[in-house]
């Protein structure tokens, strides 16, 4: 016999305060952050909220090159940070972690 009913007799109504378009706005602060961290990344998104490909074509070159600025400044100072614990760890890492992952495209089916 299906029912709706739980185990302990209760039928939950889920109708009202469910509804998937309006679960985000009531949420708490804290809880939106959080999904917003997940949802909207900070590379994808911009401080309003809009997708960068949603922008106008000024704006959007502007944001991925900030970013690209940012990331760009990232990556070398680890490269730098390397270079200085062992000048060849670079190499050893790129090779470790992107020739040798790359070389078994080929191998596959």
């Amino acid at each position: 016999m299906a029912t709706d009913r739980m185990d302990n007799g209760f039928v939950p109504d889920t109708r009202a305060h469910m509804n998937p378009t309006n679960a985000a706005h009531s949420l708490p602060p804290n809880e939106r952050q959080i999904f917003d961290y997940l949802l909207k990344p900070d590379d994808s998104y911009n401080a309003d909220g809009i997708y960068w490909a949603d922008l106008p074509l000024a704006q959007r070159v502007k944001f991925v090159s900030s970013y690209d600025g940012q990331e760009a400044a990232r990556e070398l100072k680890t490269i730098g940070a390397m270079t200085k614990k062992d000048p060849l760890s670079p190499i050893a890492y790129y090779f470790k972690n992107m020739i040798l992952p790359g070389a078994g495209l080929g191998l596959e089916g």
